[in-house]
């Protein structure tokens, strides 16, 4: 429940004077496409519990409201997401994709985990439930913690910096939303999320091959040719994990997973195979959902085999001969993507509507450094405390010692 530190790639303002203000604006953008716009941000400072309760009735009502004008009846309903971080300035970025270092030795990582704690993964049947047991066992990961209970979010925006020596931050709950039937929400044995989760095993640089071995290995009996391109380069989905141990019970966690890669062109003779750059490729492969808006399904999503068959509006090119070890691919942080909503995260935040199509107003609730502790003992009044939420028997015992009040 822990974010990184406030990146310029990723602005979503930063805590000055006692405002929250809004840098820069971060946005999505490319060729046929809209922009995205996010702007200053809405900040409501909460004191107490009773703070949090309003503005959580006031946000699930609008929402209701939202959704009740724009589909009526007609709508399946809509899953509330909540994310605590101590500091306010933190980006919401999954934490394996921080730094080059750490993703040049992501495949090693997975491999460690699996050598030291193999009866751990036995009885996994997929890599999200492996990257699961991993995220919540400390390990550095692509997934990034969402909560469905709002109070652990608000108690984990709570949490004092843990080094004596800085200084404590303003925390921040930030509230994210899908309808429930969103196709980025996902279930744990998604074929889209088993290619995320998947990216993990890949070495620094690899390729739709080696994707392709992995993702058989869950799905032997789909064909590898139908991965969509888009998965590897640029995706992100919310997904709903098996509640398959206590910790994760507790806390109501889902995990937003991502996906952020080049395709990778060194020899430079890309353009001389297919007719068409590196670059102009993956430009197409990421926007072709609104290139070819009104389109079939085969040119909205592109694959290996439906480009192949060249069901694509690529001038010039020709797949015929594209092979899954054409298509090579490097990992990315968010600092090296040409984006700065770099794994498309913020759609999924709850955002105040505006009368532009293009503009959102993500709203944030800020808790004072003074106003935790406080907090932190209504929640405890409700049982939000750390040996509910990490079940371990030290925190449990801890929990038992503050109950008798023995200082020992």
């Amino acid at each position: 429940m822990n974010g990184d530190e406030f990146s310029p790639q990723q602005q979503k303002g930063i805590w000055t004077d006692g405002g929250h203000v809004c840098t820069s604006s971060f946005y999505s953008e490319g060729p046929g496409t809209a922009l995205d716009m996010y702007i200053s941000p809405d900040c409501r400072e909460i004191t107490c519990l009773a703070d949090f309760f309003t503005l959580l009735k006031g946000i699930h009502a609008d929402k209701e409201q939202q959704v009740k004008a724009e589909k009526g009846d007609d709508n399946s309903g809509f899953l509330f997401l909540y994310r605590g971080q101590r500091n306010v300035n933190w980006a919401h970025t999954p934490p394996i994709v921080r730094e080059r270092k750490t993703l040049k030795k992501e495949h090693l990582i997975v491999k460690e985990y699996h050598r030291q704690f193999f009866e751990l993964f036995d009885n996994c049947r997929t890599m999200m439930e492996e990257e699961v047991i991993m995220q919540h066992n400390g390990s550095l990961g692509r997934c990034m913690d969402l909560l469905m209970h709002p109070l652990i979010a608000l108690w984990a925006a709570c949490q004092k910096e843990e080094d004596r020596e800085k200084e404590d931050m303003p925390g921040e709950v930030s509230f994210w939303c899908l309808d429930n039937d969103n196709d980025d929400l996902k279930a744990y044995d998604s074929s889209t999320v088993s290619v995320l989760a998947n990216t993990a095993r890949m070495e620094y640089e690899f390729s739709l091959g080696n994707i392709e071995i992995a993702y058989h290995r869950e799905h032997p009996t789909e064909l590898e040719d139908f991965i969509y391109i888009k998965d590897i380069l640029r995706r992100s989905v919310i997904v709903r994990p098996k509640f398959n141990n206590q910790r994760i019970r507790n806390q109501q966690t889902c995990f937003a997973i991502v996906n952020l890669n080049q395709l990778v062109d060194d020899n430079g003779d890309f353009e001389d195979k297919f007719g068409v750059s590196a670059d102009e490729f993956t430009r197409y492969i990421l926007n072709a959902e609104v290139i070819n808006a009104g389109e079939s399904t085969e040119l909205k999503y592109p694959n290996l085999r439906r480009l192949r068959e060249g069901k694509h509006t690529l001038s010039g090119a020709d797949f015929a001969s594209l092979m899954p070890w054409d298509l090579n691919f490097r990992k990315l942080t968010p600092k090296e993507a040409p984006y700065v909503d770099s794994f498309d995260l913020y759609r999924y935040m709850y955002s105040k509507p505006t009368s532009s199509d293009n503009e959102r107003i993500p709203v944030y609730a800020v808790v004072s450094s003074e106003c935790k502790d406080e907090i932190l003992n209504e929640l405890r009044y409700l049982n939000i405390t750390k040996a509910y939420l990490f079940p371990e028997m030290e925190n449990i015992g801890r929990e038992i010692k503050n109950t008798f009040s023995l200082n020992m």
